[in-house]
């Protein structure tokens, strides 16, 4: 049975700030004080943010035109996996969008105010979040980590085991890779790299968390030129939407060892040549 955390869901939530206007920076403010921010200063940046991070909740501020506003609005209202997201709207928008967007708040422009309105709603769906990764974890048999989405330790050593066991049966490729990260991060700067990895690997594929925060994942069925391509997708992504710790505005670096199952490869064999810290990719 999965340990259910027992610290604040709001800890484990992110708010995402969507425009470019004068309001943005006390927003921006007011909100980071009590909740972990993201920022986008376009519809289009917006929803990117959505599809590859766990969002809590979503600020409409001001800037955008009102075509921007309601394209986005329909954004949320079309796809079943944002409907019941806080949302927060400054400005004008067509009233359809009440009967659909089921926790659209319109407020006015008073930031503090906005930002005191919306958190209750936003630990809520954190909280539904947290529980909603527990009940994957258990339908998974608790071989999936509800922190991270990622499987438990135990789980990926046994499915590694048997996926070298099986290349070495079958002939077929498999390469193993790790993630490290330079630099101190946040917490929660790890789990979200964990989780946004976990929204990425391919369903071939999977990986676990190490109690460092380094990231390993197996790339069943691929060469080392197609794991190549693989990893540098994921350490681009990575890069992209973790920070460091005392400058926000750095991305932090993902190290990637990358080695291919050899003839004749163990389990120890195979790990021993990606678990050390110098970034190579195996000949």
């Amino acid at each position: 049975m999965p340990e259910l955390p027992s610290h604040d869901a709001l800890d484990d939530a992110t708010l995402l700030i969507v425009g470019r206007g004068g309001l943005y920076p006390a927003l921006s403010v007011a909100a980071a004080e009590r909740v972990s921010t993201v920022g986008a200063f376009s519809a289009e940046t917006a929803a990117t943010h959505l599809d590859v991070r766990d969002i809590d909740g979503v600020v409409v501020g001001d800037g955008l035109s009102p075509r921007k506003v309601e394209g986005f609005l329909t954004l949320l209202a079309e796809e079943p996996r944002y409907r019941d997201l806080p949302v927060a709207l400054i400005g004008d928008a067509p009233a359809d969008f009440d009967d659909i967007l089921v926790n659209l708040d319109r407020v006015g422009g008073n930031p503090a105010r906005l930002v005191a309105r919306l958190i209750p709603a936003v630990r809520l769906y954190a909280v539904e979040t947290r529980l909603k990764r527990m009940l994957a974890s258990l339908d998974a048999g608790g071989t999936v980590d509800p922190q991270t989405g990622l499987l438990t330790h135990d789980a990926f050593w046994r499915d590694l085991n048997t996926a070298v066991v099986e290349a070495a049966d079958r002939s077929l490729p498999l390469a193993l890779a790790r993630f490290s990260f330079e630099g101190a991060y946040e917490q929660r700067a790890g789990l979200d790299g964990a989780r946004l990895l976990a929204r990425l690997i391919r369903n071939i594929d999977f990986a676990t968390r190490d109690d460092d925060g380094a990231i390993v994942v197996a790339l069943t069925q691929t060469d080392l030129r197609h794991a190549h391509v693989v990893v540098r997708r994921l350490a681009g992504t990575l890069r992209n939407h973790m920070r460091k710790a005392d400058d926000p505005q750095q991305p932090i670096t993902a190290n990637v060892t990358l080695a291919t199952r050899k003839a004749g490869d163990s389990l120890d064999s195979l790990l021993m040549r990606v678990m050390g810290e110098q970034v190579v990719a195996a000949e």
